[in-house]
């Protein structure tokens, strides 16, 4: 599957050094919707998820949502905890989350569906992630979690690399 959208070029360390030039060792500020239309995501369209508890560290309560539109990768966001999304609904709201509802290792220690992967950001901060994503861009993430790069960066990071603008 090819997402739409455009992806930066480089070696890991290329891309680590420009992200970091970016970011420093805090969190971008992506460019974002707010939920407003649950349906313009699918099963299919869905390339990775940060759900953040409501204790995290960072914005509690943060829902980051990348995905892929015929006009190009774009994040949806949202906050059950200070921002009117119920954590209860939130699954009913966004269809896509149901696979996700049963499936946070972390949070349940349930399997996840096949063709993604779990990686726990730190401090109550989960990053659920299709496996194709994390087959483009583990080099770079891998490179940038050894160079100083921070747990929690790696939504940002990887939505980066896919050209969702900071």
């Amino acid at each position: 599957m090819r997402f739409h959208g455009s992806y930066r070029n480089g070696t890991p360390s290329e891309l680590a050094a420009e992200f970091i030039g970016t970011a420093g060792t805090g969190r971008l500020n992506l460019k974002t919707e707010e939920f407003t239309d649950p349906f313009i995501l699918s099963t299919d369209n869905v390339m990775a998820v940060h759900f953040a508890h409501g204790g995290a560290q960072g914005e509690c309560g943060a829902v980051n949502i990348l995905y892929s539109s015929p006009e190009g990768i774009r994040v949806l966001h949202g906050n059950h905890v200070y921002g009117g999304l119920d954590c209860d609904d939130l699954i009913q709201q966004l269809p896509v989350l149901r696979v996700f509802a049963d499936t946070v290792p972390a949070l349940t220690g349930s399997k996840l569906p096949e063709g993604w992967k779990y990686m726990y950001m730190g401090a109550l901060n989960y990053f659920v992630v299709r496996q194709q994503v994390c087959d483009e861009t583990e080099a770079f993430i891998e490179y940038l979690m050894n160079n100083d790069g921070q747990s929690w960066q790696i939504f940002d990071a990887v939505a980066w690399f896919y050209g969702v603008q900071p």
